[in-house]
């Protein structure tokens, strides 16, 4: 069914004045210009309130992307304070005491903390590329490379015997 051009995204207009493109329900193709109600990426039929309901869910997600990279920093540098701990317990249990166990139980733990913030990176994978593009904080990927590679060293760092 030929719809005028527009069509489409007259029928995602909603509250919250984002300005995302309406998608696809099943396959998350940006619809933005469609001149009809089906989907030229995988033939589905949109439906207003589809379209509505997606781009709600997506600027939920979008929302939840955005503050990826101050979690991501957060976790950056429990790691860092994990990795401080671990040494000062290891430097320090050479002289005997629990200085040792204590550095590798409180390393451990800020490198378990550290990976799951570091892995709030994944919520910006979730997004389709396109949606990337529009976030106002983009994805900061070395940090949280950087984020996820200390913390998961620091939990193994943390059982093995120097």
């Amino acid at each position: 069914m030929p719809l005028e051009p527009g069509h489409i995204e007259r029928m995602a207009e909603y509250d919250w004045q984002s300005n995302l493109p309406p998608m696809c329900p099943k396959c998350g193709y940006n619809l933005r210009g469609a001149t009809t109600n089906r989907c030229p990426e995988c033939g589905y039929i949109v439906l207003s309130k589809e379209i509505k309901r997606e781009a709600a869910k997506l600027q939920a997600l979008m929302q939840r992307a955005e503050e990826a990279n101050d979690l991501v920093g957060i976790g950056f540098k429990v790691a860092l304070v994990g990795a401080v701990l671990l040494v000062v317990g290891t430097v320090l249990g050479t002289q005997g005491g629990t200085a040792p166990i204590l550095g590798r139980l409180l390393g451990f733990i800020a490198g378990f903390i550290g990976l799951c913030l570091g892995l709030a990176y994944v919520r910006v994978l979730r997004l389709p590329h396109w949606a990337r593009d529009e976030l106002k904080n983009p994805p900061n990927n070395g940090l949280a490379i950087a984020t996820i590679v200390l913390s998961a060293a620091l939990m193994v760092l943390a059982f093995v015997n120097w």
